[in-house]
């Protein structure tokens, strides 16, 4: 089978699947779109969606030594922020305040001061500053130095 087979055969399978459920509206090939596509030897793989999106999710796998086609169908059910709680800084990164930081800052740090990261744990991190200050910061107060624009 051809990339361009399997294309064709998963595109149809979703449309067929589609139009058959129990789905409000009908929908074409031209509807359908295919977001990521691989293949692995004999084998096919894609990942499919419904343009505008309706909340599906099709997975169709082309299995080259049974020439069989297997269609996986899923309900997007919620889309959640989980945010991170690993340190963005590693020990020897050299740092400056974020904008937002050096606007409430009162530790003495001037807002275009430079300092190294000496360690981190959890969240914070514990910066050396250029003028010996030693001070410990929740990592979103900081931003690495080569990421400003000066």
């Amino acid at each position: 089978m051809t990339e361009q087979e399997f294309r064709r055969l998963a595109i149809q399978a979703v449309e067929d699947y589609h139009n058959k459920s129990n789905a409000p509206y009908p929908i074409s090939k031209d509807d359908i779109s295919i977001v990521w596509q691989c293949r692995a030897l004999q084998n096919y793989k894609a990942t499919l969606t419904i343009v505008p999106p309706n909340g599906m999710y099709y997975e169709c796998t082309y299995n080259g030594d049974k020439n069989e086609l297997y269609v996986d169908v899923y309900k997007k059910v919620d889309n959640i922020y989980l945010p991170s709680t690993r340190n963005k800084f590693e020990a020897n990164d050299i740092v400056k305040l974020s904008s937002e930081m050096a606007a409430r800052n009162s530790t003495g740090v001037l807002p275009s001061e430079v300092g190294i990261v000496v360690g981190t744990s959890g969240t914070n991190t514990t910066v050396k500053w250029a003028h010996g200050i030693l001070g410990a910061y929740n990592c979103n107060d900081l931003v690495l130095a080569e990421d400003l624009d000066d």
